[in-house]
């Protein structure tokens, strides 16, 4: 995947349209930086990057689709691969989480920034933050397979008592978080992992 952020960016750079001032730069979560990272994983591999958010100068963007430029680079790497990425190999479904949920405190600023060219920069979620989000998709998520593959992620990461805490006070405090919600992260925090 960092071989396919590598060609977006270089293919960003050489767009006119992209603009030297125009910087995409976004909040990467999810399997990939757990392989960017080497952390232990439910199941090793990801077929895609998931974007969490984007940055805007100190704001925190949630994306309801990609600026058009990007869109277009996304398509036209994928197939610059002896074998296709999928669609959708650059994600920003989870964005649409987000909006909702937010980002934990302070995880722009522990996040790992990659560059790739001067228009895309990534910042990988490191592994506190990754507990938090995998409580988040443990608890939020309505499908099973997502329930399974959160809980699964969630045992091979091993989290300390600091990173549960951690997961817990932001999924708590969410400002959309109704009595329902924090009951379900009580239940769901105080399970044995």
């Amino acid at each position: 995947m960092l071989a396919a952020l590598e060609a977006l960016g270089r293919w960003l750079a050489a767009q006119p349209e992209a603009g030297d001032a125009r910087r995409f730069e976004f909040l990467i979560c999810g399997g990939a930086c757990f392989l960017f990272h080497g952390l232990p994983r439910f199941r090793g591999v990801t077929n895609d990057v998931d974007v969490w958010c984007q940055f805007e100068r100190e704001e925190v963007v949630p994306l309801q689709e990609w600026p058009d430029v990007l869109a277009r680079g996304i398509e036209i790497v994928s197939m610059q691969f002896t074998q296709p990425l999928p669609p959708g190999w650059l994600s920003c479904d989870a964005s649409s989480v987000a909006k909702t949920f937010g980002v934990p405190p302070g995880a722009r600023e522990r996040a790992t920034p990659m560059d790739f060219g001067p228009q895309l920069r990534a910042h990988f979620c490191v592994r506190f933050d990754l507990v938090a989000f995998k409580y988040l998709e443990l608890i939020a998520s309505t499908l099973e397979v997502n329930k399974t593959k959160a809980m699964g992620d969630i045992r091979a990461l091993q989290p300390t008592e600091e990173e549960r805490s951690a997961a817990k006070d932001w999924l708590m405090n969410i400002p959309r978080g109704s009595q329902g919600w924090k009951d379900l992260v009580q239940l769901e925090m105080a399970k044995p992992k």
